[in-house]
């Protein structure tokens, strides 16, 4: 797939090349909720997997989703501008959920570099709708350039 991620200062250099690398297929959730929910954990590589729990550096936009008192304190990373807003739809691989423990300014349209703790988790809304498979426990936001 590809060569194991570089580390700086502890934290894994990880990009959306890695965790968008493969095809992420939708499935159809049971209608009765008493089944299980389909997770995706089968799709997505043990390489991938393997980086969950642990320190990583991820670049991306910012797409708030919770604001505090003007600042976000949840976001979705984005792979690119393509899937912001008005565009398609990303495939479950190509954003990870970002919860700030203390909120961050919003950042407008510019690429910013996130670090923290990644983990590979499948997320759902009430209503049992999949909403995610990566997610990153943030600790520090800042602009990263192109």
């Amino acid at each position: 797939m590809y060569p194991p991620p570089t580390a700086v200062k502890g934290y894994l250099q990880l990009g959306f090349d890695r965790l968008a690398g493969y095809d992420f297929v939708m499935k159809e959730q049971p209608m009765d909720h008493s089944l299980p929910r389909y997770t995706g954990q089968d799709q997505i590589p043990d390489v991938v997997k393997s980086w969950s729990g642990k320190k990583a550096d991820l670049k991306g936009f910012m797409v708030p989703t919770r604001l505090e008192k003007g600042l976000v304190t949840e976001f979705l990373l984005l792979r690119d501008q393509s899937t912001c807003c008005y565009g398609a739809n990303p495939s479950m691989n190509h954003f990870v959920v970002v919860k700030m423990a203390k909120g961050v300014a919003p950042a407008g349209d510019k690429v910013v570099k996130v670090s923290g703790t990644f983990k590979v988790n499948t997320n759902y809304d009430a209503f049992g709708i999949m909403t995610g498979i990566y997610e990153l426990a943030g600790e520090k936001v800042v602009e990263a350039g192109e």
